[in-house]
C-alpha cells in the first residue's frame, strides 16, 4: 500500500486532528418501499416453531425450512441453492431448497447434505438428508431440469479406504419433482496429462453446476482438495431418456457412459478450463436456449512494477467462456485453449481488464452469474481496492459490481465494463471467506407484464459498528435492482433489518449465506442461514448454534426514480497523502464521480479549501446510465513547506440516499524529506522474496513470497514467507497499547529513506537495507514516531549451487536506535524520556500441505533458537519445513518465542489485532506454541520478542537483533542443520556448524579456483565484501587460537 511518509513539521502536528480518521462514509440508508412494507411487517412477527433452537427468531422469513450447526454454506461463490422451478404456466411454481449440516455441534461430526420441497400452491415437506451416511457429504447446491426435476450437485471427502480421494457427485432425481425417485452418479473430477502438483489427479471438490435448455448439466470443479493454486476443470453430462445413464464428455476427453457407483479417479479425467486460486466459479444457463457461460475469477499477471521488468504484479480479474449450442462446439474441440484467448490484456473473455492506474478494484473471492429472458449474461462480483502500481489496498474499501457485454459503454477513450452496484468504505469484522460485501446472487425478472429482463443482485452486508458480543459482522440481506439491463441500479435495501448489535450466542440475528433463486416472479425467493452467533465459520468465530435455515419470499417492487452518486477514490488520507515539494505544487488529480441511480444525478457544486485550485469542472449533470465525469484538481503549495495540509473536497448533488453532501478526505503531504513505501522481488535462482523500506517481507504477494524455483522444492506452493515485519511495542505513551509493524493490513511504519538494493557479487548475497520509524495511527502524537529509527539488512544468498544450504536461508539483521527530539516536535510534548519498547518480529509462515496450505503442524528447538512448522499431508508434504530462528551473535536468549494460531490471531481482525499481539510480547516467556488446548493440525504464524528498549537508553545506543528465516525441503533435521550451520567461519557448511582446518583449506581452494565454491558470505570472515587472502589468513589464525576477531557483516553498515 502507497504509504507516504516525512519529516513533519510544528504546524502539521498542531493540526493533525482527530478530523484525519473520520468515520468512512455511511450504509446506505433504506429508501421507503414503495409497495409491500405490510407483507414485510407480517414477516417480522412470524413466530418460530417452538423446541427447534434456542432464541427468537427476529428476521422475517416464510418458512423454516431446516437447521445447520455447519452454518457457512459455502467458502467464497454461492451457487443456487434454492431453485424456482417451471410447473405453472401462471401463477406459483414448485420451490426447491437444499442446505448442508453436521449431526452434531464439532467438526468432526458427519456432514450431510439435506433438501426440502414446497409443490405449487401445497406446504413445504419436511427436510431430508439425500446423501449417504457413510461419506462426508458437503457445499452442495441444485439445478433444475426443464420439467422441473432437480439434480444436487456436490462433493463427498473420504468416502472410501483413500483419505486422499474426493468426489464430485450428481444425484439426479429421476421421476417427477420433489427428490423421490433419485439415482448417483460419480462424475469425471481429475485433470489428465497436467502437472499433478497443479491438478492433483484424486478427485475433485466444490462443483458448481447448471442445466441447459436440452437438459444437459455442464460443471465446473476444483480439481484435487480445492485448496491453493489448481485446475479449474470441466465436464458435461448428458442424460438418457429415463434419467437412469449420463454420457460426460468434455474437450479433448473420451466420452464415457455412467450408469452409477464409484470410478477410478486416476483415469477420471475432465478438461482443463484454467487454473484458479479461489473457490470462486459458477455456471450459468439460458433455459430459453442452449447458451451456456463458464464464468470464474483468476488471478492475472498484469503489469511489471516500473523498473523491475522481472517481476510480474497480479490482479483479481473475472473471465469467461460462452457456447451458445450447449458446449457442442466445445465437447468437439481438443481444449480450451480453442475457445479461451488467455492474453489478459486483448481477450473477449476477460470481462474486467483492469487498468493500471485507472481501475482502482480488483476482484475477490466471488462471483455470481445468470442469463435473462433475451440471452444476455449478467455477472455480479465483489472487489476491494487495490491501485497498482502503488499497491494501495485497502480490503475495507469494497464495492459490488455488475458486468454484461450489453452494458459496456464507450465513454472518450475509456470503454466502462462494469458498473458499481453497492459500495462500503468502512471498518467491518465479517469473519473469514467475507468482505464487507458478500455472498452474492444473481436473478431476473421472468414475468412479462412485471419485471421481464429486470435484473436482481442479493448479498449480504457487514453494516459499521454492527458486530456480536464475540467481535464479529451481524449480517444483514440487501438487495438491488436494475431494470436497464444492469446499466443502473435501485437504491439498496436491506429485507432483513434486524441490527442485533451486541448479540450473544444463540440470540443473534446475522442473516448470511443467502441464495437467491435466478427466476424472479412476482417474488424473490430467497434461503439464508439465520446465524445464531455471527461469524464467518462455525470451528472458531463465535460458537457452534443450530441455526435455522430459513425461506423467505420478498416481493418485488416498482422503483422510484432515484439519484445515486459514487466516487473514486475515497479519499486522499494519511498514509495515502498527496506528495507536494516544499512551496511547490501538484496538477491535475483525479476524482471519478459517477451517478448508478435510476434517473439522472446533478452535482450543483465542488469546493475545497483554498491550496485546492482550479477544480474542474465544479457542475455537471449525468443522465442515467451516463459516461462517469472525472473532476481534476491541483494542489498549490507555495506558501507551505515541511508541514501536512488536512481538508475535504465537497462535493453537493441531489443524491437521494443520503450521500447528498460529502466530504471527500484530502491530505497533502508537503515536504522535500519523506519517503513512499516501495517493494521489490529478489532473487538468488532459487526463491523469489518480496523486500521493502518499512521492515516488511513477503508482502502477501503470491509470486514473490519466498517462492521457491520448482526445480529445488517439490511443491510450487511453497511460499514459507507470506508476511512479516519488525514489530515494536509500548504501553509507557498516554496509557495507551501500540505496536507498530507493517504487516496485513496494519501499515503503522514510516519509511525514512528509499530501499538501498546492493548485489555484493564478491560474497554472492543480495542486500536490502533501508531505515524506517515506528508509527501508531492516531493523533495527535503518532506515539511519536521520530523517537526510534528501525535500521535494517536483509540478505539472500547465491553462492555454493541450487541445493547449497545457503539458497534455503535469509538473514535479517535489525538495528534499533533512538532520536534526539526534533526542536519542531509539539510544545505541549514537555516529557523528558521517551518509553520503554519491545521490539521483535511477526511473520507468517505457511507450508503447503496435502490438504491446503492452512494445516501446519507446529514446532520448536529451544537449544537452537528455532520456531518451525511442518507440511502437513500424505505425499511429499512430510518433508517441507519451515521457520525463524533467533540469531544474536553475543548468545543472549530472546524474551520469548512464540508460534500462534492464525484463527486466533489474524483470522477475526484480518491481521494482527494491537492489543492481543502486544499480550503475546509481554505474557510469554521462553518458547511456546500459543493455540488452544488440544493439539491440532492448522494455520499458524510466529512472533519473537527479542530485546526490550528501555527508557532511559542513551540516543547513542542501539540494540541489534539478527534472525534466520529458513527453509528445507528435505526434512526436520536439515532445516536444523541449516541454522547450526550458519555461523561465520563456517565455509565449507559444516552440519554441526564447526570452525576448522577444512574451512580455510576450503577456502583457499576456492580463492584459488582449484576447488569447489564455499558458502561465500562465512567466508568473507573480515567483512569486506570479497573472498581474499585476508580471510584465509584470518580464519587460520582464529582457528589456531590468535586473538583476532571474525565478523561475517558484508554491507551492514549504513554507509557501505
Amino acid at each position: 500500500m502507497a504509504r507516504k511518509v516525512l519529516v513533519l513539521s510544528l504546524v502539521f502536528l498542531m493540526i493533525f486532528s482527530v478530523s484525519l480518521w473520520a468515520t468512512k462514509h455511511a450504509p446506505l440508508p433504506n429508501p421507503p418501499l414503495a409497495d409491500g412494507s405490510g407483507y414485510v411487517l407480517d414477516y417480522l412477527i412470524t413466530a418460530p416453531p417452538p423446541g427447534a433452537f434456542r432464541g427468537t427468531i427476529e428476521s422475517p422469513y416464510d418458512h423454516v425450512i431446516g437447521y445447520v450447526y455447519y452454518d457457512y454454506q459455502h467458502n467464497s461463490t454461492i451457487p443456487p441453492m434454492i431453485c424456482n422451478d417451471y410447473q405453472a404456466t401462471s401463477g406459483e411454481n414448485g420451490i426447491h431448497s437444499t442446505y448442508m449440516t453436521t449431526v452434531l455441534p464439532e467438526m468432526t461430526s458427519n456432514r450431510f447434505m439435506y433438501e426440502a420441497y414446497k409443490a405449487p400452491g401445497g406446504a413445504w415437506t419436511t427436510a431430508a438428508s439425500y446423501t449417504h451416511g457413510g461419506k462426508r457429504a458437503g457445499y452442495g447446491h441444485f439445478a433444475i431440469f426443464s420439467d422441473s426435476r432437480e439434480v444436487a450437485i456436490f462433493h463427498y471427502v473420504n468416502p472410501g479406504p483413500d483419505p486422499a480421494e474426493r468426489r464430485a457427485t450428481l444425484m439426479v432425481e429421476r421421476t417427477a419433482p420433489g427428490f423421490d425417485d433419485k439415482k448417483e452418479f460419480d462424475i469425471p473430477d481429475s485433470c489428465e496429462g497436467v502437472d499433478p502438483e497443479e491438478f492433483w489427479q484424486e478427485g475433485g471438490m466444490w462443483p458448481h453446476g447448471n442445466v441447459d435448455g436440452s437438459n444437459r448439466i455442464h460443471v465446473l470443479i476444483k480439481t484435487g482438495t480445492g485448496s491453493g493454486t489448481g485446475g479449474l476443470g470441466y465436464i458435461r453430462c448428458t442424460p438418457n431418456g429415463d434419467y437412469s445413464l449420463l454420457t460426460c464428455a468434455a474437450p479433448g476427453i473420451t466420452p464415457r457412459v455412467l450408469d452409477g457407483g464409484w470410478i477410478d479417479p486416476d483415469s477420471d479425467f475432465i478438461a482443463e478450463v484454467d487454473i484458479s486460486e479461489p473457490t470462486a466459479y459458477i455456471v450459468a444457463t439460458d433455459p430459453g436456449s442452449n447458451k451456456v457461460a463458464l464464468v470464474w475469477q483468476k488471478w492475472t499477471e498484469t503489469w511489471p512494477v516500473p523498473d523491475d521488468t522481472s517481476y510480474q504484479r497480479t490482479a483479481g480479474e473475472i473471465w469467461y467462456v460462452e457456447s451458445t449450442n450447449g458446449g457442442d462446439d466445445w465437447v468437439a474441440g481438443s481444449s480450451f485453449d480453442d475457445f479461451i484467448d488467455r492474453d489478459p490484456y486483448d481477450s473477449d473473455n476477460n470481462c474486467t481488464k483492469w487498468r493500471q492506474g485507472r481501475d482502482l478494484y480488483r476482484a475477490e473471492m466471488e462471483l455470481a452469474a445468470c442469463y435473462d429472458v433475451s440471452g444476455n449474461l449478467h455477472v455480479f462480483f465483489s472487489g476491494f481496492k487495490w491501485d497498482e502500481p502503488e499497491d494501495d489496498y485497502d480490503v475495507d474499501d469494497v464495492k459490488l459490481f455488475h458486468w454484461s457485454k450489453a452494458t459496456e459503454k464507450i465513454c472518450g477513450s475509456d470503454t466502462i465494463r462494469v458498473q458499481p452496484i453497492a459500495g462500503a468504505n468502512w471498518e467491518s469484522e465479517p469473519g473469514v471467506f467475507n468482505l464487507t460485501l458478500t455472498k452474492i446472487s444473481g436473478g431476473v425478472g421472468i414475468i412479462p407484464s412485471l419485471n421481464q429482463d429486470y435484473v436482481y443482485c442479493l448479498w449480504t452486508q457487514f453494516d459499521s459498528g454492527l458486530v456480536s458480543a464475540a467481535g464479529y459482522g451481524v449480517g444483514e440481506l440487501y438487495v438491488s435492482v436494475s431494470t436497464t439491463h444492469g446499466a443502473t441500479w435501485d437504491a439498496p435495501r436491506n429485507i432483513t433489518n434486524t441490527p442485533d448489535n451486541g448479540c450473544v450466542a444463540d440470540e443473534c440475528d446475522s442473516d448470511h449465506w443467502a441464495s437467491l433463486a435466478t427466476r424472479v416472479d412476482s417474488f424473490l425467493h430467497i434461503a439464508y442461514v439465520n446465524d445464531r452467533d455471527a461469524g464467518g465459520i462455525p470451528m472458531d468465530e463465535g460458537t457452534w448454534t443450530n441455526s435455522p435455515y430459513l425461506y423467505y419470499k420478498y416481493p418485488v417492487w416498482t422503483i422510484t426514480p432515484l439519484p445515486r452518486i459514487d466516487w473514486m477514490p475515497a479519499g486522499f488520507e494519511m498514509p495515502n497523502a498527496i506528495a507536494v515539494p516544499n512551496n511547490g505544487t501538484v496538477e491535475d488529480k483525479e476524482i471519478v464521480i459517477s451517478g448508478i441511480g435510476t434517473t439522472t444525478l446533478n452535482v450543483t457544486g465542488i469546493t475545497g479549501p483554498a491550496w485546492i485550485t482550479n477544480i474542474t469542472p465544479s457542475s455537471f449533470s449525468i443522465l442515467e446510465g451516463g459516461c462517469p465525469n472525472r473532476v481534476t484538481f491541483d494542489i498549490n503549495a507555495s506558501a507551505y513547506s515541511e508541514e501536512m495540509l488536512v481538508g475535504n473536497i465537497n462535493v453537493v448533488s441531489d443524491d437521494g440516499v443520503g450521500n447528498n453532501n460529502i466530504n471527500i478526505p484530502i491530505h497533502v503531504v508537503v515536504s522535500d524529506v519523506y519517503v513512499e513505501p516501495a517493494f521489490a522481488a529478489f532473487y538468488n535462482n532459487s526463491f523469489y522474496l518480496t523486500e521493502s523500506n518499512v521492515s516488511n517481507i513477503g508482502h502477501q504477494i503470491d509470486s514473490a513470497s519466498m517462492t521457491f524455483d520448482p526445480a529445488i522444492m517439490p511443491d510450487p506452493d511453497f511460499g514459507p514467507v507470506f508476511d512479516g515485519s519488525v514489530i515494536i511495542g509500548s504501553d509507557a505513551l498516554a496509557g495507551s497499547t501500540h505496536v507498530a509493524r507493517y504487516l496485513f493490513n496494519e501499515r503503522y511504519m514510516l519509511a525514512e529513506t528509499e530501499m538501498k538494493a546492493v548485489n555484493a557479487g564478491g560474497v554472492k548475497t543480495k542486500i536490502a537495507k533501508a531505515r524506517c520509524n515506528p508509527l501508531d495511527p492516531l493523533p495527535p502524537f503518532h506515539w511519536k514516531w521520530w523517537w526510534l529509527t528501525v535500521e535494517y539488512y536483509d540478505k539472500i544468498f547465491y553462492s555454493g549451487t541450487i541445493n547449497s544450504m545457503e539458497r534455503f536461508i535469509k538473514k535479517w539483521h535489525v538495528k534499533i536506535y533512538k532520536n534526539p527530539k526534533p526542536p519542531w516536535w509539539d510544545v505541549s510534548d514537555v516529557s523528558t524520556t521517551n518509553p520503554a519498547a519491545l521490539a521483535g518480529i511477526a511473520v507468517d509462515i505457511d507450508c503447503p500441505s496435502d490438504t491446503g496450505n492452512a494445516l501446519n503442524t507446529p514446532g520448536f528447538d529451544e537449544s537452537l533458537n528455532l520456531l518451525y512448522q511442518q507440511g502437513f499431508g500424505a505425499g511429499s508434504e512430510p518433508n517441507l519445513f519451515a521457520g525463524v530462528a533467533w540469531h544474536d551473535p553475543d548468545d543472549v536468549d530472546p524474551i520469548n518465542a512464540l508460534i500462534t494460531a492464525n484463527d486466533i490471531y489474524i483470522y477475526p481482525n484480518e491481521g494482527y489485532d494491537t492489543d492481543s499481539l502486544w499480550s503475546l510480547m509481554t505474557n510469554y516467556s521462553g518458547f511456546a506454541v500459543v493455540d488452544t488446548s488440544i493439539s491440532r493440525i492448522a494455520d499458524y504464524n510466529q512472533v519473537i520478542t527479542g530485546k526490550q528498549i528501555a527508557a532511559d537508553l542513551a540516543v547513542t545506543d542501539t540494540i541489534e537483533m539478527q534472525f534466520l528465516i529458513v527453509a528445507s525441503a528435505t526434512g526436520l533435521d536439515n532445516l536444523k542443520n541449516y541454522v547450526r550451520a550458519f555461523k561465520c567461519g563456517n565455509a565449507n557448511r559444516d552440519a554441526a556448524g564447526a570452525i576448522n582446518l577444512s574451512d580455510v583449506i576450503d577456502m583457499a581452494n576456492d580463492y584459488f579456483g582449484t576447488g569447489a565454491e564455499t558458502f561465500r558470505f562465512l567466508a568473507d570472515v573480515n567483512g569486506d565484501c570479497a573472498l581474499n587472502l585476508t580471510d584465509v589468513i584470518n580464519l587460520a589464525k582464529y582457528y589456531f587460537g590468535k586473538p583476532i576477531v571474525i565478523h561475517c557483516d558484508c554491507q551492514e553498515k549504513w554507509e557501505d
